[in-house]
């Protein structure tokens, strides 16, 4: 099963919704989940790599949230929405195949990402690894269990909001992956560059604003096609 989405199609058939006001508390939030990510990074000589696996762990959960999002979908569109080159139709089997569809997808593209850093920790590419400890471990575990929390009260906002409008499943469902670009810059810059603290620092500052930037994009995105 192949799923694609026109967001030009969808526009044009819907026309444009209302965009919401943007949360600051999300925004404020995200923003001290990365900060914290990387003054811990640095005050404990994370190597860039190990700053990578809090990173990976937020992208798992937006992408489980957004799962559970699209099944909470009591209206949505899917205009614009394709499915072996068949229009998709608005039926609780589409709303069920499209979310375990992103599921599958989302899910095996992260578990390639963990083999590939897992590579990087044993070729050294982003940074010594001899001196990772249970702590650190710990840490990373605690930095992405932080993150999740704050993003179920967000989840249950955009829940709420969805609610109120027809959102289009189709854009629901490629959303998660423009919050991956970040990461997958930060791998091919950091393996060239090294993963010192100086490596942690820029990255990570990059990120927070790339990380920001998404937020924004996602939301217009969904408003845009929403009816």
């Amino acid at each position: 099963m192949g799923f694609s989405y026109s967001p030009k199609t969808a526009a044009a058939s819907t026309g444009a919704a209302p965009v919401p006001p943007l949360s600051r508390v999300l925004v404020a939030e995200l923003v001290v989940s990365n900060v914290a990510s990387i003054a811990w990074a640095v005050h404990e000589q994370w190597p860039l790599l190990l700053l990578l696996w809090p990173y990976w762990m937020q992208s798992v959960v937006i992408g489980w949230y957004y799962r559970k999002r699209i099944l909470a979908l009591q209206r949505f569109s899917t205009e614009g929405f394709e499915s072996n080159g068949k229009p998709v139709q608005e039926t609780p089997e589409a709303r069920r195949e499209t979310a375990n569809f992103l599921a599958m997808h989302f899910g095996f593209f992260h578990v390639m990402y963990a083999i590939f850093l897992g590579g990087f920790g044993l070729s050294g590419a982003l940074g010594d690894t001899a001196g990772i400890g249970p702590g650190d471990v710990l840490a990373v575990l605690v930095l992405g269990a932080v993150f999740a929390f704050t993003q179920y009260a967000e989840h249950r906002r955009n829940v709420a909001i969805d609610r109120g409008r027809r959102p289009n499943i189709g854009a629901m469902m490629f959303l998660p992956y423009l919050r991956v670009v970040p990461m997958h810059l930060i791998i091919i810059g950091g393996a060239m560059l090294g993963g010192g603290n100086g490596a942690v620092i820029v990255f990570g500052a990059l990120k927070t604003v790339a990380d920001v930037g998404m937020l924004i994009l996602e939301q217009r995105l969904v408003a845009r096609s929403a009816s």
